[in-house]
């Protein structure tokens, strides 16, 4: 994980890293015995995007002053500029991103001064960046509105309850990690939910965004047991994948996989789930085998009984190989600051707070959900909801020279700092 974070306004001791050269001629041969980093980041290593990188088009570049004159976004004047940034955000994605590229970038200029933010901004365009003044010149203040808030709290009132929101089939734990101030994401909705979607109040329609992505649906079944070091795999039904997309394999859990983790016998039950998970690219496919960019890293069963275990709480669980069908791909955050403003709540009493202060507002700042290939450097993350950054199914992430400080809700000391979950290669 390419991560340098600061402590913000703290002075670095002689000597200490204020940089990190993450560049592709700074990067080490890869050693005998020991993992190879050097493809780590942002397209496997390579450099991150400079001018020459961004499409010379006036039309995919939208400045402060279009900002301002086109989207109303404008800073210091106290408006909620949340509708003009995701139409700014929209724009780009319905007359850009389909003709961009990682060397055809667009660009998003954020002005000087305060910005306003009331709900989560989807920034689902592919490749672009928005980019800030500086991250002392650039402020966006996020304050959560009714709609954004979580109104399900856990029945001792200390935390956000995701199975207590609810819309028609879809469960809160769907939105996992949580809503941000910017949620890199798909919006596709699986045509199964779209009447869900439909009806869903205003505060539930996210639930089902994304779902076009999600593996109980997207993901196809494995056929046949794979080995740690084999690069094909055979799947039920290959016709959602195709070469060239991004697959995350996830192997059941089974008895036998707790034992081996040691595992049992503890006060935590066991689950079926996928707990070994990595995405891949596929290379190619050919009837229902699939081949993989490199080698799996762990064993992957049919299913949680496969290797001789009894089933977990009576049922057995399917290992998948399942596609990202609508990855985000190619965004990049830039030179800007955010917080988020609790009135009522004193920053100095947060200090050595490991609980949650105001659990309804656990937004975190930037969230990456089936993401790829982006960035995230020269950001200042001041008091957010909860993590700063936080990822979930994500891969070549590059997340460098940023300062990060201080949370609302720490949660029993688990947030309020960059949280790299299930993200791989970065």
């Amino acid at each position: 994980m390419a991560v340098l974070v600061n402590a913000a306004d703290a002075a670095p001791a002689p000597g200490a890293l204020t940089g990190l050269d993450t560049s592709a001629a700074n990067r080490r041969a890869p050693i005998s015995g020991l993992y190879d980093w050097s493809r780590a980041g942002y397209r496997g290593g390579q450099n991150l995007p400079g001018a020459g990188e961004v499409n010379p088009s006036a039309a995919c570049q939208i400045t402060a002053a279009e900002l301002a004159s086109q989207f109303n976004v404008k800073p210091d004047d106290g408006q909620d500029d949340s509708a003009g940034l995701q139409s700014a955000i929209d724009s780009i994605k319905t007359g850009c991103s389909p003709s961009a590229s990682y060397t055809k970038l667009s660009l998003i200029t954020l002005p000087s001064g305060e910005l306003a933010v009331s709900r989560e901004l989807h920034v689902d365009a592919d490749y672009l960046i928005i980019r800030g003044a500086g991250k002392d010149a650039t402020k966006i203040t996020y304050r959560p509105d009714a709609n954004t808030l979580y109104d399900a709290l856990t029945p001792d009132g200390s935390d956000w309850d995701e199975d207590g929101m609810t819309s028609g089939a879809g469960k809160g734990g769907w939105l996992w990690p949580g809503r941000g101030l910017f949620r890199v994401q798909s919006r596709g909705v699986d045509p199964s939910y779209a009447s869900d979607y439909a009806a869903a109040p205003a505060n539930r329609k996210d639930i089902f965004e994304g779902t076009i992505n999600v593996h109980w649906k997207a993901g196809a079944k494995v056929a046949t047991s794979a080995r740690t070091g084999d690069r094909t795999i055979a799947v039920q039904s290959a016709t959602k994948i195709k070469a060239g997309m991004f697959v995350n394999v996830r192997a059941a859990n089974s008895v036998k996989f707790y034992e081996q983790q040691q595992a049992t016998g503890t006060e935590w039950p066991m689950l079926n789930m996928h707990m070994r998970q990595q995405i891949f690219t596929v290379t190619s496919v050919s009837g229902n085998t699939v081949t993989l960019d490199k080698p799996l890293e762990f064993d992957v069963p049919v299913n949680s009984t496969s290797d001789g275990s009894a089933p977990i709480d009576g049922a057995t669980y399917d290992s998948k190989v399942s596609p990202l069908l609508d990855p985000v791909e190619g965004v990049g955050f830039e030179d800007f600051g955010f917080t988020q403003a609790m009135p009522g709540l004193d920053r100095n009493e947060a200090t050595d707070n490991y609980g949650n202060m105001a659990p309804a507002a656990e937004m975190h700042g930037i969230v990456f959900k089936w993401a790829t290939n982006s960035w995230v450097r020269g950001i200042k993350a001041e008091m957010t909801g909860s993590h700063p950054i936080v990822t979930e199914e994500a891969k070549n992430l590059q997340i460098v020279n940023n300062e990060l400080d201080g949370s609302w809700n720490k949660g029993k000391g688990g947030n309020g700092y960059f949280r790299g979950s299930r993200v791989w290669d970065s």
